[in-house]
């Protein structure tokens, strides 16, 4: 892996890709950023604490450090998950608005050849990157950064885990960031999980809501209890079970 260059060590240091007047800065999401910036990472964070913005940090820092015009790919399991990270990441990355694509099944192979060679932040879900490779229709050979987002689906045969294993063999020197909120209820499962996606055991960072540096940020909840009257079809499955 290349180091991360010392000038951007320091954490008050600007980075020419991001709108920084955009981000709300929260030490803890630097913190992780600047960690995962350097290795290949899993952060683990309960929803609404910031996952995304932290991959918008890595990117940043990512992109620094790698020839100009290298590539950042995001991954995430839905269309609709997928477009809120490219409206994320294009409106807190300074980069042109007409380098970032969103490539699905709906785009045709020859079409998303075509995006691939012009765009530089492409998001997709996984199933079209995954036959986009098998069929050896471009490399990811100029890919600085590549994010895993509900990174917990890394299992079995899904197309994350072949990625993955494409990524690591084309460009060893790449990173990679596994990003979730449920990495498994086990040691073994997250361990699983991490060796699916090349990323050591001791590279893992999570944080809770409890934590000192994450109190500071959060907004007290309001819980409210509200009753309802069970209809025939759920007193059925309640009693059968």
């Amino acid at each position: 892996m290349i180091e991360i260059e010392e000038r951007n060590s320091n954490k008050n240091s600007k980075n020419k890709y991001l709108r920084e007047k955009q981000i709300e800065h929260r030490e803890y999401q630097l913190k992780i950023a600047q960690s995962c910036a350097s290795k290949n990472s899993l952060v683990v964070l309960p929803t609404g604490l910031g996952k995304t913005i932290i991959g918008v940090y890595v990117a940043a820092k990512t992109l620094e450090k790698f020839p100009p015009k290298s590539k950042v790919i995001v991954l995430a399991p839905t269309r609709p998950l997928i477009n809120q990270h490219y409206d994320s990441f294009r409106s807190l990355m300074t980069i042109p608005e007409e380098q970032f694509v969103v490539l699905t099944g709906k785009i045709s192979p020859e079409k998303r050849v075509e995006l691939y060679e012009e765009n530089q932040i492409i998001f997709y879900t996984p199933q079209t990157l995954r036959n986009d490779l098998v069929n050896l229709k471009y490399t990811l050979e100029r890919v600085c950064l590549i994010i895993f987002d509900e990174a917990h689906h890394a299992s079995g045969d899904y197309a994350y885990t072949l990625i993955a294993d494409e990524y690591i063999e084309q460009n060893p020197d790449g990173n990679i960031l596994a990003l979730t909120a449920s990495p498994g209820s086990t040691k073994e499962k997250i361990r699983v999980l991490c060796q699916n996606l090349h990323i050591p055991m001791e590279n893992i960072h999570t944080r809770t809501r409890k934590d000192t540096d994450v109190k500071t940020y959060l907004k007290p909840m309001d819980v409210y209890k509200i009753g309802v009257n069970l209809t025939e079809l759920m007193e059925d499955a309640y009693l059968s079970v």
